[in-house]
């Protein structure tokens, strides 16, 4: 609840109280503070930090009394902005100073003045570097639209298949920021011993008081109520319903949580985009040449045919697919020259809009990194691979005419910037397009909203929206496209390492973000503790490796219940749906509190990839080695696991154990013979493989299987 009853404030103070309500006990009393930050003017100082770990260290703080137990308010005094100032100053109200998240491994530093990263510590290896997070777009490349014909590809349009930014008067495609300013509005800063967030908006209204008032700073949990306490917060205080596509004036679309947990060692950005507003930020919204007229109708179906008066339509109806005329704007400009039976063309209120398309990217900058021009991003969603701005290894004579567009490559688990003493890595939870266009940047693509096809094929842009109708070859209608744009929500992580543990530290967080565990509820197998017939929990997903592995917290391997209930598809064997082994191999004594079905936990270094039934009840299991070659120290040499010892008998009994393809439709041994049998051909590559790439896996000579960085191995296993 988000209350303005408190006592008249100070002059020049404004102070929001948030109520969080616990149940029985008041847990939450035991963490009220109630904040208070002296009132500045604008620019803001940099003076002690707000730090969301301590309150403590706060210019003054008072504890609530110790019988509070039914509810606790925790309130803020910022500055309010006068009506002068707000009028005078495009941008957001600002905190007295900088944001503080820290745990005790990182430390994350928000500028009071921007609103944004500045700065990040790691405290692990006191490493630290001005670091900044932003979002920026670039205008679609409309093709043809401008009639640049004279180079090759000039006409080529930005579309589904074909990133491609319309370049700026100086050459190369702008990036520009979100954010008016590039200054985002800090609406809530949460603080808790479990989780610490800010949260941002990165879209301002006319005049920049998005809200129309500063932060709210919550201290204790960060649990539903404070949530929903900011988010009414922010709807009751002036945020306009402006429509996102046609304007969209003052409505916050791009909006981000930054977090950071107890006890880990890097950040994570939760960002939500869309709708992403088709008007043309070049153009004022009080040009002229924006502004309706009427729709003039024409006769003979010819939009420069004699005129008919009697066809003429206001501003906001919408026009009659059968219409035949334009849209009259302001400043004698022309639009939707349509003739009978066209295309839908709304009403010509929307028509006179200047619109585009936009590409959003997050940009991660860390000017202190000398990256020279190079990029590491995954291949496979392993390997890692450097990529070389502005070149091509194997093309002679190489010319890049596309600075941005043939700098981006997909990135599917993790993209990195470095040089000899740090490393910014960024870890995603899809598929993305990244470059590094600078020095010491990195940037995802997060969010497109396209209005021109690309001619690739598909006859249709990029702009998914709310409503589309359906595709017929009977109507101009088909595809026609209404309502708000889409929106999307996704998560980046950020580490900042030295280069030697780097990948300590990236490669389990990308497995954790691409393999999280999913959470399955079953009848008729009991709760842990409780009666037969309840509802089981179980979790799947990629089993971890380490200490750890071996219970539902691990991941992938349920407590108890071994692969049971575990949510897989395996396509090599075709076995889809939950994984439940057979009797045999799954017996009753495996109760779900059993302590797990490892035995012994994995190398620091292995991952349990697969473990899946077959349907000649045989179990496929796969291992992989999580690291490359030289990227993790001792984390990155060979390994050996024993898969005699790897189960509880009681969970998974391996009677004998045969290594197959990665694909499972053959056997290795067979791969082996045939290898050595092409070596033998003139002319064939002599080079000698790495000893774990020909190594002969016999289970009954050795369970022992060796795994070399970045190996896959493949085994089915009879049970």
């Amino acid at each position: 609840v988000l209350a303005f009853g408190a006592p008249p404030p100070p002059v020049g103070v404004a102070v929001f109280t948030v109520e969080l309500h616990t149940g029985p006990g008041g847990a939450e009393a035991a963490e009220a503070a109630v904040v208070t930050v002296p009132a500045v003017t604008r620019p803001a100082p940099a003076s002690t930090p707000v730090t969301a770990a301590t309150p403590a260290a706060t210019p003054s703080t008072t504890a609530p009394p110790s019988s509070l137990a039914a509810a606790t308010s925790h309130s803020l005094a910022v500055p309010a902005p006068s009506p002068a100032a707000a009028a005078a100053a495009p941008l957001p109200p600002r905190l007295a100073a900088d944001v503080v998240l820290e745990n005790e491994l990182l430390r994350l530093t928000f500028s009071a003045a921007t609103g944004r990263l500045a700065h990040m510590l790691n405290k692990a290896t006191g490493l630290g570097a001005n670091v900044s997070q932003t979002f920026c777009f670039y205008t679609s490349h409309p093709g043809d639209v401008l009639g640049e014909t004279e180079g090759p590809g000039e006409g080529q349009p930005s579309g589904a298949y074909i990133f491609r930014p319309l370049p700026s008067r100086k050459g190369a495609p702008d990036c520009v920021p979100v954010a008016q300013g590039d200054v985002a509005s800090i609406t809530a800063v949460v603080s808790g011993k479990v989780v610490q967030e800010v949260r941002q908006s990165f879209f301002q209204a006319p005049g920049g008081l998005l809200g129309g008032g500063p932060p709210t700073v919550l201290h204790g949990r960060a649990g539903p109520r404070a949530g929903v306490a900011c988010a009414q917060g922010a709807a009751g205080r002036g945020v306009s319903a402006g429509d996102p596509d046609t304007g969209g004036e003052g409505s916050p679309w791009l909006t981000q949580v930054v977090r950071l947990s107890a006890g880990e060692r890097h950040a994570t950005f939760e960002w939500t985009v869309g709708s992403i507003p088709k008007v043309d930020p070049a153009f004022a919204a009080s040009d002229p040449r924006q502004s309706c007229v009427a729709w003039r109708g024409t006769v003979g179906c010819d939009p420069h045919g004699p005129r008919d008066p009697s066809h003429d339509l206001p501003c906001q109806q919408q026009v009659p697919d059968s219409a035949s005329g334009f849209c009259e704007c302001g400043g004698g400009r022309i639009a939707a020259l349509s003739g009978c039976d066209h295309a839908p063309v709304g009403s010509c209120a929307e028509a006179c809009r200047f619109l585009t398309g936009k590409e959003i990217v997050s940009r991660f900058s860390a000017p202190s990194i000398a990256s020279g021009g190079q990029l590491l991003t995954d291949t496979n969603g392993r390997e890692l691979l450097v990529r070389r701005r502005d070149q091509r290894p194997s093309w002679q004579g190489f010319n890049q005419t596309e600075p941005v567009a043939g700098n981006y490559y997909p990135v599917t688990t993790l993209a990195a910037i470095r040089d000899g003493s740090a490393q910014l890595t960024v870890l995603v939870d899809r598929a993305q397009g990244v470059g590094s266009i600078s020095d010491g940047e990195i940037e995802l693509m997060v969010h497109r909203r396209v209005l021109v096809d690309d001619n690739r094929g598909v006859a249709e842009p990029i702009d998914e929206t709310e409503t589309v109708a359906p595709y017929s070859p009977n109507t101009r209608r088909g595809g026609y496209k209404s309502g708000p744009g889409l929106v999307v929500r996704g998560t980046h992580a950020l580490t900042l390492e030295r280069p030697s543990t780097a990948a300590a530290i990236a490669r389990p967080l990308a497995d954790r973000l691409y393999a999280a565990p999913v959470l399955a509820f079953a009848w008729g197998r009991g709760a842990p503790g409780g009666e037969a017939g309840g509802a089981a929990l179980m979790s799947g997903g990629a089993v971890g490796s380490g200490a750890a592995r071996g219970g539902v917290a691990a991941g992938g391997v349920p407590a108890g219940g071994a692969v049971g209930g575990v949510p897989a598809t395996d396509h090599a064997t075709g076995a889809s749906g939950a994984v439940s082994l057979a009797p045999a191999s799954l017996p009753a004594a495996a109760a779900p509190d059993s302590g797990g079905a490892l035995a012994t936990p994995l190398p620091p270094n292995v991952q349990l990839m697969t473990l899946a039934p077959r349907a000649d009840g045989t179990v496929l299991l796969r291992l992989t080695h999580q690291f490359g070659l030289g990227e993790g120290g001792p984390l990155s040499a060979p390994v050996n696991v024993d898969l005699s010892t790897l189960f509880r008998p009681a969970a998974l009994r391996i009677k004998h154990a045969t290594e197959v393809s990665l694909t499972a439709n053959q056997d290795k041994a067979s791969i082996l013979r045939r290898r050595e049998r092409a070596l033998a051909w003139p002319g064939a590559e002599s080079a000698e493989p790495h000893p774990w790439r020909s190594a002969v896996f016999n289970y009954s000579v050795s369970p022992l299987v060796l795994l070399g960085p970045m190996e896959i191995k493949t085994f089915v296993l009879e049970v």
